[in-house]
C-alpha cells in the first residue's frame, strides 16, 4: 500500500475494503462501517484518505450550517 498513509489510515482502508469499500459517518462524528459496528476513526484521519486520493467523499448531507460529507468510498488503486 501507499507509504505515504499513516497506520491508522491504513486500518480505516481495510476496514472500509470490509464493508464494501465504504465507511460513513455516525452523529458524534465518528466514521465506522454503515452499520455502525466494529471499529470508528476521526474525521480527520478520513479527510487525510480524501486528501491523498485513497477514498473520495461519496454522499453528502445537508442542514442548516452546510453540506458535509456522510460517506467515503475507497478509490480504486493503479
Amino acid at each position: 500500500m501507499n507509504s505515504k498513509l499513516s497506520p491508522e489510515m491504513l486500518k480505516a482502508m481495510t476496514h472500509a475494503m470490509q464493508n464494501g469499500n465504504k465507511l460513513t459517518r455516525h452523529p458524534g462524528g465518528f466514521w465506522m462501517n454503515a452499520a455502525g459496528t466494529g471499529i470508528s476513526f476521526g474525521t480527520s484521519t478520513i479527510a487525510a484518505l480524501v486528501a491523498r486520493k485513497a477514498a473520495i467523499y461519496s454522499n453528502w448531507k445537508r442542514n442548516a450550517a452546510g453540506e458535509f460529507p456522510i460517506e467515503i468510498t475507497l478509490t480504486p488503486t493503479p
